[in-house]
């Protein structure tokens, strides 16, 4: 059945009096544009953009925070039968990468990162085999951050050891590797990760150890490793890194009524504890899509359209 055309809302802030702390505030001034957003994943908010893409066709938007669209490219692969998208990443000045998977003419699948330019022309293809990223984010200096691991054909855990973090230049060259995968207590950490950058910090959560941690882009020093305190039977499902270095958790979590929620916690890094923020203000707006400065971008779905808006944390 053909589902109708869906819309985006990007919203602006509107500054409100005297809000608690610890609680998220959203106001809004609606500049709705129709977008068709079928069968695509959760976007996310990247150097000012809106990535949406969709992981069969291979196709790439972007929206800017007016809410206008300012690319839709679609990548293909010559010789590649099958092609799935995993991910999609916007540098500052509106080049994108995409990390996919083809399957060769022989069955064999082919992990890799296709860099573009901002008028959409293919600069470079990269196979990244053995290495699996499952995220990738650009920083504002424009290299590229991917976090992921190693494997082998029979896809078993015999696998030597690797870095999970790999950088790459605006050009598409490996720069370096970061993370060990021997000083995780788990095998293959980035296959339950998230990533994200702000500024060129860069920022990654892996569930499978529960563990924050971040890198100065600028200078390629792990900056710090923390033990998150996450809830019981909780499931982080997003992460947000402000400019003023906020870390920001979107965790799954059961209601009293046995319905899957998501809650916000702002992450105290010495002590890995996790301070539940007030969303009650939030409205339907409660996905979290990544960081803008020192807001939070958000996506909710209310009457069958799709919206996106910025919510302040005070």
């Amino acid at each position: 059945m053909v589902k109708s055309l869906e819309v985006f809302v990007v919203a602006l802030v509107i500054s409100a009096s005297s809000p608690a702390a610890d609680s998220l505030w959203l106001s809004a001034l609606p500049a709705p544009v129709q977008a068709d957003v079928r069968e695509r994943p959760v976007p996310t908010f990247q150097n000012g953009f809106i990535v949406s893409y969709n992981q069969t066709v291979g196709d790439v938007w972007l929206f800017d925070k007016n809410g206008a669209r300012t690319n839709n490219v679609r990548l293909a692969i010559p010789d590649a039968s099958v092609m799935r998208v995993n991910d999609a990443a916007a540098a500052p000045d509106g080049r994108i990468a995409i990390l996919a998977t083809a399957a060769t003419a022989d069955g064999k699948a082919a992990p890799f990162i296709a860099w573009l330019n901002a008028a959409g022309g293919v600069d470079k293809v990269m196979r990244t085999t053995p290495f699996v990223p499952s995220w990738i984010s650009f920083t504002q200096d424009g290299t590229l951050w991917a976090v992921g691991h190693l494997y082998n054909e029979q896809h078993t855990k015999d696998v030597p050891p690797h870095d999970v973090l790999w950088r790459f230049s605006g050009d598409g060259n490996l720069l370096q590797t970061f993370l060990p995968s021997t000083s995780f207590s788990a095998t293959w950490p980035s296959t339950q990760s998230r990533l994200t950058a702000s500024g060129n910090t860069v920022a990654i959560y892996f569930e499978k150890t529960r563990e924050w941690v971040e890198i100065d882009g600028s200078s390629g020093k792990v900056s710090g490793r923390w033990i998150v305190s996450v809830p019981p039977k909780g499931t982080v499902q997003a992460i947000a890194l402000t400019s003023s270095s906020t870390a920001i958790l979107d965790v799954g979590l059961e209601d009293q009524n046995k319905v899957f929620k998501s809650n916000f916690f702002r992450l105290d890094r010495p002590s890995g504890k996790l301070t539940a923020l007030d969303a009650s203000k939030l409205g339907p707006y409660t996905i979290l899509l990544g960081a803008d400065a020192d807001k939070l971008v958000m996506m909710g779905s209310e009457g069958g359209t799709f919206q996106f808006a910025i919510a302040d944390l005070k």
